[in-house]
């Protein structure tokens, strides 16, 4: 018999099946063993409950273990099968080798693992000394065999009391779908091979880790051994979730970490790294269950032929939560994507932080939300809630630039629906508090909502292509099917002839951009401010836009943020702004004012101040006092200023300057209203119109609103090769 030599167990039934010691010795191909000089030998043999012992549960799930074969001199050496669960909690099963004795001492030499004395080597091979060791570990500390007093291990294990004539149990620990490969770790023990005329049975205990790869392995293994190994472990990882829990997901209408990438990225192309990544953590039962991969799916693919990195949290493996190993692999991920500048989206389905790791998953946390404020302005980040997403792990799609939301299966929130009620005696639903609906149009948190995970996917792909890789590229351009002099006479009958009778502005941009498309940015949220995507001639173009249907088109608090972080994303990744301007002032009130309307309409302000990308504005209406300003005027080095012939610049209103300014002539008046409305029409006549500020060179140009499209596509390709640069800092201190 060869000194080298690995035994592998196949089983796939429950039931203790064996080989006559008399019967030849088939070949492996057989579908039996042979113990002769090949390397490998596969016996046929089974799994089942211990009958000796009470307790011990049924391994119902099929099975691959293996015995490596080891020299008694290899130190530190064990021999490691794959996991599976057994019912009530019990991982043992009954291994028979079912050879002649003296092919069986010479292997009982062999397989033992740790250097053992002479004497103690020769009582195994004899059947009379071993212990076997309980599953569980209770300290830390040598174990010594009965009769000897050499250290087996260094993890501490309970010896127990051996019995020659029961069969000896050899513990498999957790796998759930099988074929996984045999592996050596320093966590089995051999306690004891028993020699008796049914056969010589095996005994090892564990501490209950799962499968470690070990550095060092014993014997030759063949290419093609080691490719179905792998292949084995390709097979675990892709099914590292249980059939129960992927049912679970599917039930409550929710995709599976790996069919939302494959609906996200381009057929085939998904490439993923850290498939192999196991947890490292114990405690709590912890280790009993290691799944390759963990809780996340990470890789990269591509989305029209262009490169995206892409993370997907697995729910059907620990909820999704967040680790060590999870956010290892995620800052990885984001780590990769700076380097090779590529976008990155995250697809979010996790309970939140693994209580079992402790502080240990905060602090991944920690370096995932350090990672995102780095590649913020750098790639684009983009986050899709599918799930569950509540504490601190909110922050991380916070800081990203883009926040979709599935409705109904998703919610987002610092404190659940039972905190609060706790706290502040409020009931509120999941939904009503960390829904789709209720960040999308009220803390306006989420960008965009959609009905399902397959629509928000559909959605990301879409916005990825008006979007450039990185701060330091262009952004897509896509050969225009819309002529660029298309002139748009519906245009000219657009503004109403009365100024306080509202339109659509959505409508005014849909009918200048190319084939009436755009992609609306925040749209439930803060809507008397518009802003989206578009493209002008086949470029693409943030457009932003006050809304005379809502508030009048006045800018408030949320309207100013709203606008404020668009402005500032177009400026990071290279996109020219146009603005739409028809506002008559910021929206009056004493909670605006005390809510700081002064602070948060400076973002506003500052956003635009800062960019250095292309600006362009169009005043259709009404452009008054501070907040004609605010919207991009030349005042602030807009690159140029368009008005239409009903524009209104002025520091306000007709009636109200009047109000001001004659209010002496009014009051001394015989007919006060009379009066007004003579000196209203001189002021609007003098004042209200685009007249008076390109006399100033404010306006650069006075054009029909049938030509806005074609001036407008000129003025950008002009404006394409601009430079400009901001004073050297290392930042500003925008109002947040």
């Amino acid at each position: 018999m060869d000194d080298e030599r690995s035994v592998f167990v196949e089983s796939h039934c429950v039931g203790l099946g064996s080989i006559s010691q008399h019967d030849p010795m088939p070949d492996v191909r057989g579908g039996r063993f042979r113990f002769g000089p090949s390397p490998v030998v596969r016996p046929s043999l089974q799994a089942t409950q211990q009958r000796s012992s009470p307790g011990f549960g049924q391994i119902r799930c099929r099975l691959r273990a293996g015995v490596m074969v080891v020299e008694p001199d290899s130190i530190g050496r064990r021999i490691r099968p794959p996991e599976v669960h057994s019912q009530p909690g019990n991982h043992d099963m009954i291994c028979c080798f079912d050879q002649d004795a003296a092919c069986l001492r010479t292997a009982a030499k062999q397989i033992v693992g740790p250097p053992q004395l002479q004497s103690h080597r020769e009582s195994i091979q004899s059947g009379q000394a071993g212990h076997h060791c309980q599953t569980r570990p209770r300290r830390l500390g040598p174990v010594r065999t009965k009769g000897e007093r050499h250290r087996q291990c260094a993890r501490g294990l309970i010896p127990a009391p051996s019995q020659t004539s029961a069969p000896v149990p050899l513990p498999i620990s957790n796998h759930q779908l099988g074929n996984g490969a045999v592996e050596s770790m320093a966590c089995l023990i051999l306690c004891r091979v028993h020699l008796d005329q049914a056969g010589a049975r095996v005994g090892c205990s564990h501490l209950g880790h799962s499968r470690v790869q070990c550095a060092a392995r014993v014997g030759h293994v063949g290419t093609e051994q080691r490719i179905e190994e792998l292949r084995a472990l390709r097979e675990e990882a892709l099914h590292a979730g249980s059939q129960r829990a992927v049912d679970r997901q599917h039930e409550a209408g929710k995709l599976t970490a790996r069919e939302r990438i494959d609906l996200l990225l381009d057929k085939d192309s998904f490439q993923e790294i850290d498939m192999m990544v196991r947890h490292q953590a114990i405690g709590f039962g912890i280790e009993q269950k290691r799944p390759p991969g963990d809780a996340v799916v990470t890789g990269y693919g591509t989305v029209d032929g262009r490169p995206v990195f892409v993370f997907a949290e697995d729910f059907t493996v620990f909820g999704g939560s967040l680790g060590r190993a999870v956010s290892d692999k995620i800052c990885k991920l984001m780590d990769t994507a700076m380097q090779v500048g590529a976008p990155v989206i995250g697809l979010k389905d996790s309970g939140g932080a693994r209580i079992q790791e402790g502080v240990a998953s905060l602090d991944g946390y920690g370096r995932i939300f350090e990672r995102n404020v780095q590649a913020s302005g750098v790639i684009p980040q983009i986050s899709v809630i599918m799930g569950p997403c509540a504490g601190g792990a909110v922050y991380s799609p916070a800081i990203t630039d883009f926040v979709y939301q599935v409705e109904e299966t998703s919610h987002l929130f610092i404190t659940g629906p039972e905190v609060i009620k706790t706290v502040t005696g409020e009931d509120v639903t999941f939904e009503e508090l960390g829904g789709a609906r209720a960040h999308a149009s009220k803390s306006g948190v989420t960008h965009f909502t959609a009905p399902s995970g397959e629509a928000a996917l559909e959605e990301v792909r879409y916005l990825l292509s008006f979007l450039p890789q990185n701060n330091m590229e262009m952004a897509p351009y896509f050969t225009p099917t819309d002529s660029p002099d298309r002139t748009e006479d519906v245009l000219d009958q657009i503004i109403p002839d009365s100024p306080n009778q509202p339109y659509d502005m959505v409508e005014l941009m849909e009918l200048v951009l190319d084939d009436g498309e755009l992609y609306e940015v925040h749209r439930d949220w803060a809507p008397n401010i518009v802003v989206g995507l578009g493209r002008l001639d086949g470029h693409t173009v943030g457009v932003v836009g006050n809304q005379p249907a809502a508030l009048a088109g006045t800018l408030d608090i949320a309207a100013s943020e709203k606008a404020a972080r668009f402005v500032r994303f177009c400026d990071a990744f290279n996109i020219p702004l146009v603005t739409f301007v028809d506002v008559p002032g910021f929206l009056p009130g004493v909670n605006q004012e005390h809510g700081g309307i002064i602070r948060h309409g400076a973002k506003l302000l500052y956003a635009f101040c800062e960019a250095t990308v292309p600006r362009v504005t169009v005043i259709t209406r009404k452009a008054y006092g501070g907040a004609y300003l605010v919207m991009n005027a030349r005042g602030i080095r807009a690159d140029l200023a368009f008005a239409w012939p009903s524009a209104e610049i002025a520091v306000m209103g007709a009636q109200g300057a009047v109000n001001v300014i004659f209010r002496r002539e009014l009051a001394s008046a015989e007919d006060p209203e009379a009066k007004r409305q003579t000196l209203i029409a001189e002021y609007e006549e003098k004042f209200n119109n685009p007249y008076r500020a390109a006399e100033l060179g404010l306006v650069d140009e006075v054009i029909e609103p049938r030509e806005t499209r074609p001036r407008l596509i000129k003025a950008l390709d002009m404006l394409r090769t601009k430079r400009e640069s901001l004073p050297a800092k290392k930042h500003g201190n925008i109002p947040l």
